[in-house]
């Protein structure tokens, strides 16, 4: 192999080595991480852990059930930050409609009322959601609103 040969080899290591996607090495490096922690919390690899088909299902299912934690967490704080939104646009539209109401600019302050009625829809919708679904957790929730 002489030296344009060493060049040309290195060349494609570099390109193969080389993410083409910035998110898939992420993910990749992740990977990685997780697994190193796995290896330093159980002392073994996946590929060496010698479990039956039952204890990988139990495993894969406690994940999943985490994985579903977390989302109805996210879902939840999106409800709330959504609700929060929409109380602020609806105080907002409150002042405009009273400002304009001592001004005598009765067309746009029905206008307002419509944005009002929207805003009271949406958040009575959000709120709804949230008290009726049967969770224990967001039924307790839904107490506490």
């Amino acid at each position: 192999m002489d030296q344009q040969d060493i060049i040309q080899v290195s060349e494609i290591i570099v390109e193969a080595l080389t993410p083409r996607d910035p998110i898939v090495a992420k993910v990749t490096a992740q990977f990685e991480e997780r697994s190193n922690v796995g290896l330093k919390k159980y002392n073994t690899s996946l590929f060496d852990a010698n479990l039956s088909v039952y204890q990988w299902m139990e495993h894969l299912k406690q994940e999943l059930m985490d994985a579903t934690n977390y989302v109805q967490c996210i879902q939840d704080q999106n409800k709330s930050i959504e609700l929060e939104r929409l109380e602020a646009r609806g105080d907002q539209l409150l002042e405009l409609k009273n400002y304009l109401h001592t001004d005598g600019s009765f067309f746009i302050e029905e206008e307002i009322e419509a944005c009002l009625l929207s805003v009271k829809n949406q958040i009575l919708k959000i709120e709804k959601e949230l008290t009726e679904n049967k969770d224990p957790y967001n039924q307790k929730l839904s107490e506490l609103i």
